[in-house]
């Protein structure tokens, strides 16, 4: 048979919805005839989809495929079989040892076979080949692939008797075995397979005289049996149902997860999903993903790094049916809303999924009826819920007083919370560097006084706590370099001394129109409040100051000592001293003070600061300038009055 590839140029008519979190990509809209029935697998590289495809005419199904990455970039059509006769029910799989996927379909073009052609994201790889013979009415076909061997299912209608028919494949994809049988009962439907890394598992519906309900069997990775059909969903209003592997990294881990669809006992179908923990077989009670009043059916469930994904058609429209879709978190719980993937007019059906790890995507695709008389292939890519810390990422350094822009990428979260980390991530500052904040990618941080070289930023959904990204490496929080104005006041003046007690600066200044002593809390810097204002006496000005407790001792240029108590937002005098001589440096501890008065230094006792008292005095033929105490020295600069300057210790 000639092959023909690469035969038609797509047409692309992209829709960004949701802010890049679905991006809808329509395969065939302007193709002639139906194309329905799409499969898909997904390599590193590309999602690869096959389907049915009419274009011949409605006698002479084709199988035809094209790759979409995960760009959005898609290949040409591929005509993967044109043969006389029906080609149809296609699937595909992935082996990542060649790097190609497996497309097999329900050939009839002698007789009743299964013919395969291997393709990559770009082309058609070798030619078609021969599988097996297979018997007539094959329907519902699925496939997984261990690296070993591919386990490939299907539906039989035998003259309306339904049963469950399997065939295990080499990598080559020859038949390592004969047909067989997994269900005979009649009423055996829709089955599904996947491999969770170290065993298969198909499921179907059915019902035996262990119940009605969703069924599954085990197999090795070689596609032998390692299990009894068991009850896995024991509910008779359950069917349809799909399957998805969980691939630990030991097998104890390895799990596999269901959909399918609920009866819900008067009118409409729901859309459940659950868990099997390894191995098991026991009967699992699945979370309700769906219940809405119209009919929801035809699910499928993908696994991602930290959860899954259910997508479904949905009647809710009325005389429709759109595609919707649900995520779920790593126990299969649901999370946050279910959202439509598609609403386009006419109706959307057969829904699949595929995952691809590396652009930590989904691509859905579906077949479509908006276009009128004919279906079409659409699909579209779905973002993971998930936050990404862009800066810092790592090595950057940034100055305390600075301003610096956080940056991240997020996917279907409305809101973050924003923390910091000096210790490399042994534990998170608080208070946060914010608690919310739209994820609208970025937020400008004022960096604290908090310097470090082992800094890290994480940022988490408000909303979902396992939603999160850290920084990849450390940056560097270092000293500030220049000064930096970060708050002020400006209704003062007259301002010559200022002290800092914990959270409070004190100072003396004017302050409407009155000379004052100031108490302004300082605990946010870029917005330094008065609390409290007491009139210096005799409106002289404040000179020297010195905080002990809760203490406030101010020199004043009228030759007095006045003492302050200050009290969260009240300063009252409650004692003073005639200094005999303009004030000058105040220094002092526990219950003493040191005060220079011209040319005096004076030393006082405060033990009752109602009543300070004079314990000595030292005098010089100088003025007093400067005055410092440590330990049990003084050290004074001082202005000699016939000229000059001098520097003395005195022990206190």
């Amino acid at each position: 048979m000639k092959r023909i590839i690469l035969l038609f140029i797509l047409t692309i008519f992209i829709s960004i919805i949701s802010a890049q979190e679905i991006e809808e990509i329509a395969i065939t809209p302007t193709t002639t005839g139906n194309q329905n029935n799409p499969m898909l697998a997904s390599s590193d590289n590309c999602f690869f989809i096959n389907w049915e495809d009419y274009r011949a005419g409605a006698s002479n199904p084709n199988i035809y495929g094209i790759s979409v990455e995960p760009d959005a970039t898609t290949s040409s059509f591929l005509i993967l079989c044109v043969g006389t006769g029906l080609q149809n029910t296609p699937v595909v799989e992935y082996d990542s040892g060649t790097n190609k996927f497996m497309n097999i379909w329900f050939d009839q073009r002698t007789a009743t076979q299964l013919y395969a052609i291997n393709s990559t994201c770009s082309a058609t790889s070798g030619s078609e080949w021969f599988v097996d013979d297979i018997t007539s009415n094959l329907s519902s076909p699925e496939i997984a692939f261990s690296g070993t061997n591919y386990l490939y299912v299907w539906m039989y209608n035998n003259a309306g008797s339904y049963e469950i028919r399997y065939l295990v494949l080499d990598n080559t994809g020859s038949p390592a075995g004969v047909v067989q049988t997994l269900s005979a009962t009649g009423i055996a439907k829709y089955p599904d397979v996947a491999y969770d890394g170290y065993e298969f598992i198909i499921v179907w519906e059915d019902s035996t005289a262990s119940g009605k309900g969703i069924y599954g069997k085990y197999f090795n990775s070689s596609g032998s049996s390692l299990s009894s059909s068991f009850l896995l969903v024991n509910d008779g209003f359950a069917s349809a149902s799909a399957v998805c592997g969980i691939e630990g990294t030991v097998a104890s881990n390895s799990k596999f997860a269901v959909a399918y669809q609920h009866y819900d006992g008067t009118t409409n179908n729901d859309i459940y999903a659950g868990k099997l923990d390894h191995l098991s077989t026991s009967s699992i009670t699945g979370n309700a993903v769906c219940t809405e009043n119209t009919a929801q059916s035809e699910p499928d469930i993908g696994w991602h790094n930290d959860g899954f994904l259910v997508v479904w058609k949905d009647a809710r429209p009325g005389f429709s049916t759109d595609i919707y879709a649900r995520f779920l978190d790593s126990l299969g719980t649901p999370t946050d809303t279910d959202f439509v993937i598609c609403d386009a007019t006419s109706s959307q059906r057969t829904a699949k999924l595929a995952y691809n790890s590396s652009a930590n995507k989904y691509f859905c695709v579906w077949t479509d009826g908006r276009n009128g008389s004919n279906d079409d292939i659409y699909g579209a890519l779905i973002n993971i819920p998930k936050v990404v810390v862009i800066q810092p990422n790592g090595s950057e350094s940034w100055a305390v007083g600075t301003t610096q822009q956080i940056q991240w990428t997020s996917a279907w979260v409305e809101n973050v919370k924003i923390e910091y980390s000096t210790d490399n991530g042994g534990s998170w500052v608080s208070p946060s560097i914010t608690s919310s904040t739209p994820s609208d990618g970025s937020y400008n941080w004022t960096i604290p006084n908090t310097p470090s070289s082992q800094c890290l930023v994480k940022i988490t959904s408000a909303d979902n706590p396992n939603i999160l990204d850290i920084s990849n490496a450390t940056f560097t929080i270092t000293e500030p370099d220049t000064f930096q104005l970060v708050g002020e006041l400006d209704n003062i003046s007259a301002t010559k001394k200022v002290e800092v007690s914990g959270n409070y600066a004190f100072l003396p200044a004017r302050y409407n129109s009155t000379l004052s002593l100031l108490a302004v809390d300082v605990s946010d810097s870029s917005n330094p409040t008065i609390v409290a204002a007491t009139a210096i006496p005799n409106a002289a000005y404040g000179m020297g100051l010195e905080i002990i407790d809760t203490l406030v001792c101010l020199s004043t240029s009228d030759g007095y000592l006045h003492i302050f108590d200050f009290n969260t937002d009240t300063l009252v005098l409650i004692g003073s001293y005639d200094i005999d001589g303009q004030g000058a440096e105040v220094v002092g501890r526990d219950t003493m003070v040191w005060v220079c008065a011209y040319d005096t230094i004076r030393w006082l006792g405060i033990s009752d600061p109602t009543a300070p008292y004079q314990l000595a005095t030292f005098a010089a033929s100088s003025q007093f300038k400067g005055l410092c105490l440590r330990d049990t020295f003084l050290f004074s600069t001082e202005g000699i009055i016939t000229g000059g300057s001098r520097f003395r210790i005195l022990r206190a």
